[in-house]
């Protein structure tokens, strides 16, 4: 690099100061700086990022002085083999991205979650998901705003509807939020993990997997929240 000359044979001091930013390595951890890449690097987290090789302080978990998990909760459903969109309840994608919009992130689906899924006010729907691309995992829902009126259309039509009374858990790393929910489906009460994916502020895919909530007296455990 110290050979680089311009047109009148001096050393191109321009090139060397560049090529010698590209290679730094300001925390001195073997990795250079363009390389770096951030997200939760403590293994007892559960957003837990292995390829991370900078820690960006955005790890949760819940457990004890000696990093022992101490809580625990889950939502178990059936998987179905078919959907409505085609795609699996499983499938997309799952890198962590724009991890600087975390809590902006957050807080757009706290949003959402109050103002549509509890308040009912539908009418501020295309304010949090996105109108030109909505991918769907729920079997039963198809992509976009067109899939997800079908679907209310269709508890309608059996005379039930969908009420989300509380989210209990929120929790997100960049692009990716996920909440628990307490959600009521005609007569029955359900335990629902949502995960929405957003993109520039607005959602654009959403899994769930949701559980019925059994009456008290059933409990094995402190129960589902």
């Amino acid at each position: 690099f110290y050979n680089c000359q311009d047109s009148d044979g001096n050393e191109a001091e321009e090139v060397r100061r560049r090529v010698t930013v590209l290679v730094e390595d300001t925390d001195g951890d073997g990795v250079y700086d363009h390389l770096e890449i951030e997200g939760c690097m403590h293994e007892t987290a559960i957003n837990y990022n292995e390829n991370a090789t900078e820690d960006d302080e955005s790890c949760v978990f819940d457990t004890d002085g000696d990093d022992k998990v101490i809580e625990h909760w889950d939502v178990i459903q059936e998987f179905a083999m078919t959907t409505v969109s085609g795609r699996t309840m499983v499938d997309g994608p799952t890198e962590i991205e724009d991890v600087d919009q975390t809590e902006a992130n957050k807080a757009r689906i706290a949003e959402f979650c109050e103002a549509v899924l509890i308040g009912g006010d539908y009418d501020r729907v295309t304010e949090f998901i996105s109108t030109e691309q909505y991918d769907q995992h729920n079997p039963q829902v198809g992509d976009g705003l067109d899939g997800f009126g079908a679907f209310a259309a269709g508890l309608a039509e059996q005379g039930l509807s969908m009420r989300y009374w509380k989210v209990h858990k929120l929790i997100g790393q960049g692009n990716f939020v996920v909440t628990l929910s307490h959600v009521q489906m005609g007569d029955a009460h359900f335990c629902v993990f949502d995960i929405f994916r957003l993109k520039d502020g607005l959602i654009v895919e959403h899994w769930d997997v949701m559980e019925k909530i059994l009456a008290p007296e059933l409990w094995n455990n402190q129960g589902k929240f």
